[in-house]
């Protein structure tokens, strides 16, 4: 696999590997000694799937207080920044763990809710990126396959960082204050506060801002995973830039270059469509197209990102729906994945987008 070291970065956390090293896997905090980067002897894609998880109804709300979230967005800027002494000062007040991880001979950094809560996400830095691309899974709990993808895809492409959601989307008990409604708790209801992609006031969203903001030319791509259709045109995968009512006809958008350059894997008409590609709109779909995912809305510009949806974008948001026989195998056969043509022809695909940008040589 292809890479170019990302300097700025990896020279900010050389001292930090240099730690994590000696550090091997002692706790991060030693009453003797400052906290350090520890690092972990598992590989990255089993060990983050092994995380704690808050389980469906096991709480009242998980929406955090203000002081709480301004802690986790110095504590975010600071790890996202390479500022990894900052970090490391931090970390004990918001009960995180900053680790090192490899996957295929690659060193990445990941920082991970130590609180045992199983509420906060997981966030993991490449420091050796090639494309400026963000891989975001805000339901991993309950999308099975998700959060392996998203750091599959990480490594593959050479893409900036993974997000992965911490508890899971049916945690709460409490209705999250954005719009949008789903059933996918038992009723239909309003989206509850514990759903990352619909909870303003959460870590995952903290974390998604400081990514983008530190990365403003990188492609956010938001991964789901849903029900198998069994009528209209049993479509298999939807893409979408999240834009409401937007046709994209010169496929402008990322995530219709994205949806155009897997078509060869989908010759089944309807089995792949776009909310924003015109040909796709004679196909009976579900519209499952992401107009209502905070993170796209704030990657789209969108003013209010909790409350209404954005007209115009910058067309650096994907939505990827995918069915489970597409997502589930990310989940049940990663170590053989490279072997998964769905998964091979989405990373040649996302090869192709335009939109997809190197990474700078002196970033």
């Amino acid at each position: 696999m292809r890479r170019n070291t990302n300097r700025k970065l990896v020279s900010r956390l050389a001292a930090a590997l240099l730690l994590a090293a000696s550090a091997a896997i002692l706790p991060a905090h030693a009453d003797d000694a400052p906290p350090t980067v520890v690092t972990v002897t598992s590989p990255l894609i089993p060990w983050i799937g092994t995380r704690d998880r808050a389980l469906p109804g096991s709480i009242d709300t998980m929406r955090q207080p203000e002081a709480t979230l301004t802690d986790f967005r110095r504590f975010a800027e600071a790890f996202v920044a390479g500022d990894t002494e900052t970090a490391l000062g931090l970390q004990g007040k918001i009960n995180y763990q900053i680790t090192a991880a490899a996957f295929e001979g690659q060193t990445y950094f990941v920082a991970m809710d130590e609180s045992g809560a199983g509420i906060g996400p997981t966030l993991v830095l490449n420091p050796a990126a090639t494309r400026e691309l963000i891989l975001e899974a805000p339901h991993a709990s309950f999308e099975l396959g998700s959060g392996e993808q998203g750091a599959l895809l990480m490594a593959r492409l050479g893409a900036r960082a993974t997000l992965i959601g911490g508890a899971h989307r049916c945690a709460s008990r409490t209705p999250s204050t954005c719009d949008g409604r789903t059933g996918v708790c038992g009723t239909l209801e309003a989206y509850r506060d514990s759903d990352a992609a619909h909870a303003i006031f959460s870590r995952f969203q903290v974390a998604h801002e400081v990514l983008v903001d530190a990365h403003p030319q990188a492609v956010v791509i938001s991964l789901h995973g849903k029900a198998v259709d069994t009528k209209g045109a049993r479509t298999e995968v939807i893409a979408s830039n999240g834009i409401e009512k937007n046709s994209d006809p010169d496929h402008a958008t990322a995530a219709t270059q994205l949806r155009l350059a897997l078509a060869d894997h989908f010759p089944r008409p309807g089995a792949l469509v776009s909310c924003n590609w015109p040909a796709d709109q004679s196909f009976d779909y579900r519209t499952l197209c992401g107009t209502t995912n905070i993170q796209g809305r704030y990657v789209n510009k969108d003013p209010d990102i909790c409350s209404a949806g954005t007209t115009t974008g910058t067309g650096l948001f994907i939505h990827l729906e995918q069915d489970w026989p597409m997502l589930t195998p990310f989940h049940n056969n990663w170590p053989t994945i490279d072997d998964d043509t769905y998964f091979n022809a989405l990373a040649a695909a996302l090869e192709k987008v335009e939109r997809i940008k190197p990474v700078a040589a002196s970033d």
